[in-house]
């Protein structure tokens, strides 16, 4: 085939650019490599932090060293901290390790965008903010930058000290660092882990008060289980009551409001009187107000305002902790499992070697294996919605439109009984369900049966 003369032209160009490209190569790498980078911090090696602004500067100090051994995430990574400047308190643990955490690596910057626009940078003076960490080594900080306005995708414009060039780098932006006092005070509302709580006292609204303790610990160092006072007649939920005593240790406002602000706390709607193993006491209510769709909260002189779904655990009643387990062991010790309804039965067994399902009966028939994951470990957890007074009769459970039976390595089988349909107290449409062999009934929403049922090949 001839190559016309405008074919020739085109790849005459092509291979002009192409040598641009050989010759070029690198170039901007080059230049990368001339930008400066901030080195990286060791969080843990940090004392102090400093945020400046033409207002005023923010002292941030390491209270306490990091423990490795402290049960809360936030202490064991980076100690304890609380501001010393413009006021003194304690600090937002969550809020200065996100701050820390932008300079675990080395911060390279993307481009130097400008060398003398500062204004237009929010750089000129007394509207950057000034961000040093310091380290117990030298006089000096070790890092020190002036933070401008956000630039796009998570970057901030900054300029070094002693030096006009302004540059782009992925600090997460200006708001990590750009806070008022009281927005580095800590938020935490209780601040105790779910092991150093002894008791939980509940007066939630409209209902009976209730008390959850520890009993005996079956093992050193560790908390006993949790029961309630007086015995109700039943298992407590220890996933349930732990839970509990994490969150509410674990509280979080989103705002702090003045210590006189009445949110409604006399009387409050509902309060809770914590006592940890150490014997300190801690107590906290539940307003009657609410503030922007959230709920107001006070503990001691400390006023702040939380999630609604966040303060729901001061409104529990004392049946939310029934234990409503109806079965618990383990995925891979399940030999077979067998499914009984109208339409017949569906048998599957898991190849132990491999941990795969295969359908034994009926023959011929494709089940997706992911629907068989989720039902296998919907089952070997499987938790009731509530708990409903009645017998099996009543809800359907001596005659059930489906039997599922968990059989183990060990030949002791599991099996659950679905019965009628309705709907449960929060309007969900339901099933009612009961482990065979166990008086109580509950419910299971219809999304988990249906779960359940289409890792059997049943829609």
């Amino acid at each position: 085939m001839r190559l016309t003369p405008k074919t020739w032209v085109l790849a005459g160009v092509a291979a002009f650019f192409l040598l641009l490209n050989v010759l070029d190569g690198g170039s901007g790498a080059r230049l990368a490599a001339t930008l400066p980078v901030l080195e990286a911090v060791d969080r843990t090696t940090v004392t102090r932090i400093e945020l400046g602004t033409a207002i005023g500067k923010v002292v941030l100090t390491r209270a306490k060293p990091p423990n490795p051994e402290a049960g809360d995430a936030t202490v064991r990574d980076i100690g304890r901290w609380k501001m010393t400047a413009p006021m003194e308190g304690p600090a937002d643990q969550v809020q200065v390790r996100s701050l820390l955490n932008a300079f675990r690596k080395a911060v390279p910057m993307d481009v130097q965008v400008d060398s003398a626009e500062l204004k237009t940078y929010g750089l000129e003076p007394g509207k950057g903010l000034v961000a040093e960490l310091w380290t117990d080594e030298g006089v000096t900080p070790a890092l020190s930058i002036i933070l401008g306005k956000d630039g796009p995708g998570g970057t901030t414009f900054l300029r070094l000290p002693g030096s006009d060039a302004i540059y782009r780098a992925r600090l997460g932006g200006r708001h990590r660092y750009d806070r008022t006092p009281t927005g580095w005070q800590d938020k935490v509302m209780l601040g105790f882990t779910k092991k150093q709580a002894a008791s939980i006292r509940i007066d939630p609204p409209n209902r009976m008060a209730f008390e959850l303790s520890r009993g005996a610990s079956p093992t050193k160092g560790e908390p006993g289980p949790w029961r309630v006072v007086p015995d109700p007649g039943w298992a407590v939920d220890q996933l349930r009551a732990d839970a509990l005593a994490h969150d509410l240790g674990r509280l979080r406002a989103s705002a702090l409001l003045g210590g006189d602000f009445d949110g409604g706390f006399e009387p409050p709607l509902a309060s809770a009187r914590i006592v940890l193993a150490s014997g300190k006491a801690k107590e906290i209510l539940v307003g009657t107000r609410t503030l922007d769709g959230a709920a107001v909260v006070k503990v001691g002189n400390r006023v702040g305002k939380v999630a609604r779904s966040a303060a729901a655990n001061l409104l529990l009643s004392i049946e939310d902790l029934q234990d409503k387990t109806l079965f618990n062991f383990v995925r891979e010790e399940v030999d077979t499992l067998l499914l009984t309804d109208a339409m017949g039965s569906v048998l599957l067994q898991q190849d132990l070697s491999t941990h795969m399902w295969r359908v034994l009966q009926p023959r011929g028939v494709d089940i997706d294996v992911k629907h068989i994951f989720y039902a296998v470990n919907t089952l070997a957890s499987l938790r009731t919605s509530e708990m409903i007074p009645g017998s099996s009769a009543e809800h359907g459970l001596d005659r059930p439109f489906t039997r599922i039976t968990a059989t183990l390595l060990d030949g002791s089988s599991h099996t659950l009984l679905l019965g009628q349909e309705l709907d449960d107290s929060k309007g969900r449409a339901s099933w009612t369900a009961q482990r065979e062999g166990d008086s109580r009934v509950g419910t299971l929403t219809e999304a988990v049966v249906a779960r359940l049922r289409q890792g059997f090949g049943r829609n």
